[in-house]
């Protein structure tokens, strides 16, 4: 082989490698809202990894997926997904720490999901409304990552 062939060769590893490695990581959430009788429980998927100062992510785009279930409520009760809401906040003044609890980190701003009924609503900072804003308020008391598995030892 000769050398622009192994130059040619050895770039194009290096282009199919840092192509791989820079691709986004989206990592599992589990965050929890709650009130005085309705609960909604969400899993989301979404890459924090460029979340590395104050930042503020809008729109649902930012999000690989969303399922939440509302249960308790008056009104609103079942299982949303991505496509039930139409938008999405996530809002710090400074750097989080994304491996551990983020409710009660300094500068952690807001975390809320839009939609119209019967999925849940945002009304004020990590608070949600059941039915589309028009039911049971429930406030935002954990937003952690999902622990990755452990390996089983041989």
């Amino acid at each position: 082989m000769d050398t622009l062939a192994k130059v040619t060769a050895l770039f194009t590893i290096l282009s199919v490698s840092l192509a791989q490695s820079s691709e986004a990581a989206a990592s599992m959430y589990n965050a929890t809202y709650s009130g005085s009788s309705a609960t909604a429980h969400v899993t989301i998927s979404m890459d924090t990894s460029s979340l590395t100062g104050d930042f503020i992510l809008l729109g649902t785009s930012h999000l690989e997926s969303i399922t939440m279930t509302v249960s308790g409520a008056v009104s609103g009760n079942g299982t949303f997904t991505k496509s039930d809401f139409n938008n999405f906040s996530f809002r710090s003044t400074q750097a989080l720490d994304f491996t551990r609890e983020i409710v009660g980190q300094n500068g952690f701003a807001d975390f809320n999901f839009f939609g119209a009924s019967p999925a849940p609503n945002g009304s004020v900072e990590f608070t949600l409304k059941a039915d589309g804003g028009s039911s049971d308020l429930m406030v935002l008391t954990s937003l952690a990552p999902v622990p990755e598995p452990s390996s089983a030892a041989p």
